[in-house]
């Protein structure tokens, strides 16, 4: 099997078998579909069951856990997944008819070289409309050089802060990789952004492929969706926040803006998650910034 196309999902029945559809166009078909249900109380799970009857030749394998957020669904499709490459597709998001057969090309040029965790595409509105910002009001690319190239070799990091590229991409990691570094779970949070994983195969020198075509369709942030609802989040989960945050402190190869930056959120989260202030100066990864990140986390507060 080449690739595993997961999708996890949660109440989203009514916009899941658009991204079905999709993946019956493919022109590229050596995959499987793997959906995790993280706890849907709508008709979810009556979609996939109709689905899974109808479909005799699609690999689709279909489980219901108890809700616990997108990353524990991520971990469970992991070891789910008999793809060589994965690719996380949201369930309101869908694929053009040629994605996989694209990505299969960027694929096959790194796949024996295993510097590279993976390819990266573009993710747009239409096929030939790219997301070139971060979510809702994120940092926005403009005249980039770079994106009128093919590709581009280079870390998350790399990509992010030296060439200055913004944008929600379309990762497709090796799914070894991803199964050697599995998400955090911390009892009663419900997220840990998927940042975690980028973040630290930058930081393990791990090279992606990025190449400039749309494989990847989000037409719209919805309003009830992990994107636009971000702040209360991260809110409703401070021990992943202040832990990511402090592995970017951490990061020595990050401009120092986004490390003091990390820094500030490191203690705005480690109060929401009632660590002391002792215990946030005793485990700072960066001892210097300490006070300075402290002192400007008091006044954002």
């Amino acid at each position: 099997m080449y690739f595993t196309v997961f999708t996890p999902t949660y109440n989203r029945g009514g916009v899941l078998k658009r991204l079905y559809k999709s993946l019956k166009k493919q022109t590229f078909q050596d995959f499987e579909w793997i959906v995790i249900d993280d706890g849907s109380t709508d008709d979810t799970s009556k979609l996939m069951e109709s689905i899974l009857q109808e479909d005799k030749n699609l690999k689709i394998v279909y489980e219901k856990k108890e809700n616990g957020g997108k990353h524990t669904a991520i971990n469970m499709g992991a070891e789910l997944a008999h793809g060589e490459f994965f690719f996380i597709v949201d369930s309101d998001d869908y694929l053009p008819d040629n994605s996989l057969e694209i990505i299969h090309r960027y694929t096959e040029q790194i796949r024996s070289d295993f510097r590279y965790a993976g390819v990266a595409g573009l993710r747009g509105n239409s096929e030939k409309n790219a997301w070139n910002h971060f979510g809702i009001g994120g940092k926005e690319t403009t005249n980039n050089e770079y994106l009128k190239k093919e590709y581009l070799d280079a870390t998350s990091f790399e990509y992010r802060y030296k060439f200055k590229i913004y944008g929600d991409r379309a990762e497709v990691v090796r799914t070894e990789v991803l199964k050697e570094h599995p998400f955090p779970v911390y009892k009663e949070e419900k997220f840990v952004t998927e940042g975690v994983l980028w973040s630290t195969l930058a930081h393990e020198n791990y090279l992606f492929r990025w190449f400039n075509q749309v494989v990847y369709i989000t037409e719209e942030y919805r309003t009830d969706g992990l994107t636009k609802n971000i702040k209360d989040v991260h809110k409703k989960s401070p021990r992943g926040m202040r832990d990511y945050d402090n592995f970017l402190i951490g990061c020595c190869e990050l401009p120092w803006l986004e490390r003091l930056r990390a820094g500030v959120n490191y203690f705005i989260s480690g109060s929401q998650a009632n660590d002391s202030n002792i215990v946030l100066f005793r485990n700072i990864a960066c001892k210097w910034i300490a006070i300075p990140c402290f002192i400007m986390s008091r006044i954002r507060r």
